[in-house]
């Protein structure tokens, strides 16, 4: 993790840091996509992490393929350039060379075979680069350009199925659909580019800070905000107890007098009472739950409960995204206490609660989208917003602490936070990688490094001791 650390900060002093490798492993793509995920949530630009990912891998792969490639030619002593030898060599490229591409590791090192990752921060954008040490053929450079030509004027996915799934190598589509998943997030095709001249091939993507959404999807966006306005606020009882129990002159007796004339609302504080403390019996009385859970933990059942009342009679999907959202919660509080951070725990388990928010929201205006609550990649590019920023908005709506908002908004990028939220930004944005861990859904979870040193988890190995303590916790009183 040492390393992860050194080669951020060295991107933030010098603006650039290149990688280079032989193949592509594990390690080369957890440094590339530590620093691509911490230069986008930087620009406030992490909604589109699983996007650039899956771009880079197959810029990567491409790379890979054509030094590989070219070391299986070399091994046959077949001429590349030559068509009619190309076309027969090419047949067996795929099974006998990619298939066992690690066969070929020590070729791939005899021939000087190398490839190289360039990361770039511009005045107006991310320059991300991959070149590799082999220029394309005449035949190849031809079929590229037409590719790209072709990407530029496609309207949608299906037509690029339709031109390209036919080709007969396999990488015309994958071109082509990365470009398409580029312009669906606001990011022109002219921002990649692919030039093979002087022994060596480049293809590059900016990712510029402004990107401006279509004009089609504004109205998505105004969905969004328009679903906000219309999500309820608190009684005005829920308020006013709220706002008692905040007070200075906060009276136990008289919070439970307002409470007990709602007996359906009692019952719920007092299994989330019991759920907060992990508790395997019930509390029978307010007055027990309250000694034992203090003026903050009261709040935050409130809170908790109120909460969830207004989104399970709002959305269909309340009990898919609330199980998410407790755990995240659960996870960020024990975080906090198995490190003995002084933090409020209060506030860090109800921005749990609200870290989902954003993605219930988003998904219960596209259901027809199909897409589970835990990857709300798609929709969020297309919003331009993430479902942290949505979530903030809903808790700012509901009159939560500016704190509070912050913390919600900013955990995805907990560095960008107030430095008196830094700390507990990271437990959350820690707490959120484990359960994304756990969902294996999104092709790339970001972890920002300078989270995890200050936390002072000195290694993934004691991350992984740490994620399986918590999750047999919550499984066991959840």
């Amino acid at each position: 993790m040492a390393d992860l650390l050194e080669i951020t900060r060295s991107l933030k002093e010098n603006k650039y840091i290149e990688i280079s490798f032989v193949s592509f492993d594990s390690l080369h793509e957890e440094q590339i996509l530590t620093l691509v995920g911490q230069a986008l949530a930087d620009h406030e630009l992490d909604y589109l992490e699983n996007v650039i990912a899956t771009v880079l891998n197959e810029m990567i792969n491409n790379a890979s393929k054509a030094n590989l490639k070219r070391v299986y030619f070399n091994k046959f002593t077949k001429d590349i350039h030559n068509k009619e030898e190309y076309l027969k060599l090419i047949e067996s490229f795929k099974d006998d060379a990619v298939v066992k591409i690690k066969e070929y590791q020590h070729l791939l090192e005899e021939e000087g075979m190398n490839i190289c990752f360039r990361i770039e921060l511009l005045e107006d954008g991310i320059l991300l680069s991959i070149s590799n040490n082999v220029e394309m053929t005449e035949e190849e450079k031809s079929r590229s350009l037409i590719r790209l030509e072709n990407a530029s004027k496609l309207k949608n996915m299906s037509e690029a199925f339709d031109l390209f799934a036919s080709d007969e190598e396999g990488a015309g589509l994958g071109i082509v659909l990365n470009i398409q998943l580029m312009k669906n997030a606001g990011i022109e095709s002219n921002n990649f580019t692919l030039d093979s001249k002087d022994g060596e091939t480049i293809s590059k993507i900016k990712i510029p800070y402004k990107i401006k959404k279509p004009e089609n999807l504004e109205s998505i966006y105004n969905r969004v905000m328009k679903e906000i306005t219309g999500i309820p606020v608190f009684s005005n009882d829920i308020q006013t107890i709220l706002t008692k129990i905040q007070s200075e002159d906060f009276k136990e007796a008289e919070i439970i007098e307002i409470l007990e004339n709602d007996p359906g609302l009692v019952s719920e504080i007092l299994k989330e009472a019991n759920s907060i403390l992990g508790k395997q019996r019930q509390f029978d009385t307010l007055t027990s739950a309250i000694q034992e859970l203090g003026k903050e933990g009261l709040y935050q059942s409130i809170s908790t409960c109120s909460t969830r009342k207004i989104l399970q009679s709002r959305y269909n999907d309340f009990h898919k995204f609330w199980r998410i959202s407790k755990k995240c919660a659960f996870y960020a509080r024990e975080l906090a206490s198995i490190l003995n951070f002084a933090v409020s725990y209060e506030r860090l388990y109800l921005a749990g609660i609200f870290h989902n928010l954003g993605k219930l929201i988003i998904f219960s205006l596209q259901p027809e989208l199909n897409q589970s609550l835990t990857n709300t990649t798609l929709e969020e590019i297309e919003l331009g917003v993430s479902h942290a920023q949505i979530g903030a908005l809903v808790a700012e709506k509901w009159g939560y602490s500016f704190n509070l908002v912050s913390l919600i908004k900013n955990y995805p990028r907990p560095m960008t936070s107030p430095d008196e939220l830094k700390l507990e930004a990271s437990i959350l944005h820690v707490s959120d990688y484990m359960i994304r861990s756990e969902m294996k859904r999104d092709k790339f979870v970001y972890l920002d490094i300078n989270a995890f040193a200050l936390i002072g988890v000195r290694n993934r190995t004691d991350l992984i001791s740490i994620h399986t303590k918590l999750k047999n916790r919550f499984d066991q009183t959840n």
